[in-house]
């Protein structure tokens, strides 16, 4: 038998039942940086992104750059220094991510607010984004269950390497938990969505811009309307209206 609306929201949603196991607010993750080679910061994917022009220009001193732990959203903050300078940073960094997952669970903001380095004393650290091309941003999922005439929509972080490699992503929900994965068909904009009690969904992404900043990823099966965006529940239901009205 095929799951009704509701099932479904409560399979997608049901770890947000369960706390965020978040470690003590003082722990730091990822400070020792990577073995040979791949040490030199030159060297990582991290550094050779576009965006990372302070980074560029500072590479030969002892600088540090804070991040949080996947599969938290993507925030960078960079400092010289320790004492007021790392303070300055982290404060910074946490207020961002609180911004960012202003429509999350606390539990969730808390966790996403530890430090992670990503640069440490000028050396690039075993931080699983330093030699990635998947970075995250907030968004949400709509889910239109065309027999049982309902919808529901959920906040998501959406991970993603669109502009890199161009593989896939996933989607994961406000307790950080994944409930989507897909993958890019032969470099195309295309792409096949598998979604935890939904099924299988051949869906497109479109970009409004050239630096992903706005995205969305339609899609549908024989049973359910799917619609994956950066943009809150709320705007998501500002801007596309029609999708939210029920039979």
């Amino acid at each position: 038998m095929r799951p009704s609306g509701l099932s479904i929201l409560v399979i997608l949603s049901l770890s947000l039942l369960l706390p965020v196991r978040a470690a003590n607010a003082q722990e730091v993750y990822y400070t020792e940086a990577l073995s040979g080679e791949k040490n030199k910061m030159v060297n990582s994917r991290f550094y050779k992104m576009k965006s990372n022009s302070w980074l560029q220009k500072n590479k030969n001193k002892f600088v540090n750059v804070i991040t949080g732990r996947p599969p938290c959203t993507s925030r960078w903050r960079g400092y010289f220094g320790s004492g007021r300078w790392a303070e300055d940073a982290e404060t910074k960094f946490r207020k961002e991510i609180a911004e960012d997952l202003r429509d999350f669970p606390q539990s969730t903001i808390k966790y996403c607010s530890q430090i992670a380095y990503i640069v440490r004393n000028g050396q690039i650290t075993e931080h699983p984004d330093a030699n990635s091309g998947f970075r995250r941003t907030t968004g949400s999922i709509f889910i239109n269950d065309r027999k049982a005439g309902k919808n529901f929509s959920l906040n998501i972080i959406q991970e993603s390497d669109y502009r890199v490699d161009h593989t896939g992503g996933r989607f994961y929900n406000e307790n950080l938990k994944e409930v989507c994965n897909y993958k890019f068909v032969n470099q195309t904009e295309d792409i096949i969505v598998n979604c935890v009690g939904l099924g299988i969904f051949g869906a497109k992404v479109q970009t409004f811009s050239n630096f992903f900043s706005h995205f969305r990823i339609f899609g549908e099966n024989n049973s359910f309307t799917f619609l994956a965006s950066n943009l809150s529940k709320l705007e998501l239901k500002d801007k596309y209206p029609e999708l939210f009205q029920t039979n």
